[in-house]
């Protein structure tokens, strides 16, 4: 989370413009002692998903109607969005607001984060860069799928 925030003060900082709302969802939306369960399941194997589901939780609870009404109430009609959520996208339009664009915003692969990586693109969805080369279904190289080889310079999963 903390270098996904930094990439995208990063992205605004280059622009010269943007916002920033911050809505306290942790874990999605299951609340910060959930999201403390779950971590302990998800260091006995399972994923970010199957953690949610094994305590009884939805897998996303996150609601976007609040940040929507700011984004509005600032004036804005129309948004460049930054994520790597598609699932986003649907809940602020669905208040009144435009996506022109989707932004991803890179994360960088390694040994403690591949596992997560890999869950939030083959089970919720996301879209997934690293160096530019996007690692998503549509992509030629897309190294956090297990359907496919991994990228050349993505570590390969060590489950395939």
């Amino acid at each position: 989370m903390r270098l996904r925030r930094a990439a995208s003060l990063a992205i605004i900082e280059e622009e010269g413009r943007g916002v920033v709302v911050y809505l306290a969802q942790e874990g999605r939306g299951i609340g910060l002692l959930n999201k403390i369960k779950a971590y302990t399941l998800q260091e006995k194997g399972f994923d970010t998903v199957d953690a949610n589901l094994r305590l009884g939780l939805p897998v996303d609870l996150r609601h976007y109607g609040v940040g929507a009404q700011i984004l509005l109430d600032l004036g804005l009609s129309t948004i460049r969005l930054l994520t790597n959520n598609p699932k986003k996208i649907i809940g602020v339009e669905g208040y009144g607001l435009t996506v022109l664009e989707q932004i991803p915003i890179a994360v960088t692969p390694n040994p403690h984060n591949l596992a997560y990586l890999r869950a939030k693109a083959n089970r919720l969805g996301h879209v997934i860069h690293h160096q530019g080369l996007a690692v998503d279904e549509s992509a030629a190289s897309p190294g956090l799928h297990d359907a496919r080889p991994a990228a050349p310079n993505l570590p390969a999963d060590p489950g395939t």
